[in-house]
C-alpha cells in the first residue's frame, strides 16, 4: 500500500534511513543537498561494506540564474565537447569558481556545528573512498525529487520514493512535504 510522507504524520528521513539499512545502495535526484540532510544516512553508509560501486549516488540540479547559468551553460558546452567559440577562458574560470561556491554554502547551509563539521569529514572520506558519488546536473534545472533503493532480493528489488522532499534536514524532517513510495 502507498504511503505519504508529509514529515507530520510519517517523517520521509526516518523511513528513508530504514529503507537504505535494508537495501544495498540508493541513488538520489534532488534540487537541493547539505550536510544536515546527508547526515541522515552518514552512519548508515559507513557502516556498509563497499562493493566498488557507489552505495549513495547523489545527483543535485539546482536553478540558478544570471552569471550562474552562463557558468552552468559554459560547463555543460565543455562537457558535451562544443565549447561556444568566444569563451574566454579566465571567464570560464571564474564562472566555475562562482559555481564551487555556490555548491559550497549550499552543502554547509546554516551556522556550522561540530556535527556537521564531523558530516563533512565523513562525506570526504566517503567520496573519496567511493561509496559516495555526487554529481550535479548542468543541462538544465533539476528540480524533482527521487530516493530509489536497490538491493538483490528478487521480490523486490527496487524501493522508491518520490516528492517534494529535497536531501536537506528540512526536507527530510521538519518541513510539510508530500512524498509517496
Amino acid at each position: 500500500m502507498t504511503r505519504i510522507f508529509d514529515n507530520i504524520e510519517l517523517r520521509l528521513g526516518e523511513h528513508l534511513q530504514a529503507t537504505l539499512k535494508d537495501f544495498s545502495r540508493m541513488d538520489v535526484a534532488v534540487g537541493y543537498f547539505n550536510l544536515r540532510g546527508w547526515s541522515e544516512f552518514d552512519a548508515i553508509v559507513q557502516a556498509k561494506e563497499s562493493t566498488g560501486a557507489p552505495i549513495a549516488r547523489v545527483l543535485i540540479g539546482m536553478v540558478f540564474e544570471g552569471a550562474e547559468k552562463a557558468t552552468l551553460d559554459e560547463l555543460q558546452a565543455t562537457v558535451d565537447g562544443q565549447p561556444q567559440p568566444d569563451a574566454d577562458a579566465q571567464m570560464s574560470r571564474e564562472r566555475k569558481s562562482q559555481l564551487l561556491e555556490h555548491l559550497r554554502v549550499q552543502l554547509m547551509r546554516g551556522a556550522p556545528t561540530e556535527r556537521d563539521r564531523l558530516t563533512l569529514a565523513a562525506l570526504r572520506g566517503h567520496l573519496e573512498s567511493g561509496k559516495v558519488e555526487v554529481r550535479v546536473f548542468t543541462r538544465r534545472p533539476l528540480h524533482g525529487k527521487t530516493f530509489i533503493f536497490h538491493r538483490s532480493d528478487l521480490n523486490s528489488p527496487v524501493m522508491g520514493f518520490v516528492g517534494s522532499s529535497n536531501l536537506t534536514g528540512p526536507g527530510l524532517n521538519t518541513n510539510l512535504e508530500l512524498n509517496v513510495d
